[in-house]
């Protein structure tokens, strides 16, 4: 047993020794691994020191190409400004000369015309007095005047232009006469062969012109109807009242009914139906002038086309039958 012992001691010994020996050896390891470790820390010390060196080296040669850059743009800024201030010297130096050149020519003009002034007024300035009372008469509406032309010189040239002027300014309004005429001839006969009664009414409430048609109708004189205010004139009552809320609307009216009341020969009243149409005459710049109104029977057929006719025959039919 003691034998037995011994043997069984001596391998836990054995196995103690192997066990120490390992541990041993792990040390060992470990501590080889951390010389490793360290020895890499201390490299990787050293790189970063080196890229450190080098980043800051890198970053000082740009800086220092920056502040060579700056400093070249500031002499180059530099040389502008004193370009700059050598060009505003010169500019200053063109106006002093060119202000002291006007005022030495503005003394020359103001002496000179006070020369003029006293030596010869009349003969400088009447001329020009005459042109300007002609044009003076001239916007008024005078154009049968002339300027005496005095000597063959700039200012004769000057009259002759305006006499040419005025000269056609006078033919031109002589043209515009007879156009305005001669239209108004052609619209009167235009309105005195058309089938209906034709009115035509001025802004201010005057009646310019009534055709044949609304004359007959009327049976009134038109030497009391035109050129009179509508109020003025023995029109029937509903035309007036018409025409009175075409002048205050100013408005375009189409087909609207209107009856009147008319007298016959033996003095009895009937009513007549029409359509009244109205039309606006602007001018140019949409200003109206003249109010056109149109009136046509209501029940107008082939054989009754005329308004006053129509009327007229309406007329006859009564007095047959009774």
């Amino acid at each position: 047993l003691k034998k037995e012992n011994i043997e069984r001691y001596d391998k836990i010994n054995q196995f103690i020794r192997s066990y120490t020996d390992a541990i041993n050896q792990m040390n060992e390891y470990s501590s080889l691994q951390a010389k490793i470790i360290q020895q890499q820390m201390i490299t990787k010390r050293q790189n970063l020191k080196e890229l450190n060196s080098k980043i800051l080296q890198d970053r000082y040669k740009e800086l220092e190409a920056h502040q060579l850059e700056l400093n070249q743009l500031g002499k180059d800024a530099r040389i502008k400004s004193l370009e700059a201030r050598d060009r505003s010297k010169s500019a200053e130096a063109k106006i002093s000369d060119a202000q002291r050149n006007m005022i030495i020519v503005v003394l020359l003009m103001l002496f000179s015309g006070l020369g003029l002034g006293f030596v010869s007024p009349s003969v400088v300035t009447a001329p020009f007095k005459k042109m300007v009372q002609a044009i003076n008469e001239v916007r008024t509406g005078k154009l049968n005047i002339s300027i005496p032309v005095g000597a063959d010189d700039e200012i004769g040239e000057i009259a002759k232009s305006l006499n040419n002027m005025i000269t056609e300014l006078r033919e031109f309004d002589e043209m515009k006469i007879k156009r305005i005429a001669f239209e108004k001839r052609r619209f009167v006969t235009l309105a005195n062969m058309v089938d209906y009664g034709v009115l035509v009414l001025k802004r201010e409430g005057v009646i310019e012109f009534i055709n044949t048609q609304l004359y007959l109708l009327l049976k009134c004189d038109t030497k009391e109807i035109e050129g009179y205010r509508i109020e003025h004139t023995p029109l029937p009552q509903e035309i007036k009242d018409f025409l009175v809320e075409c002048l205050n609307t100013k408005e375009k009216m189409d087909n609207r009914e209107l009856s009147i009341s008319l007298k016959r020969k033996k003095g009895e009243k009937f009513m007549v139906d029409l359509l009244v149409d109205t039309a606006m005459v602007r001018t140019h710049t949409g200003t109206i002038v003249n109010i056109i109104v149109t009136f046509e029977e209501k029940d107008t057929h082939v054989d009754r086309a005329f308004l006053a006719r129509s009327s007229s025959l309406k007329e006859e039919e009564e007095d047959k039958n009774n």
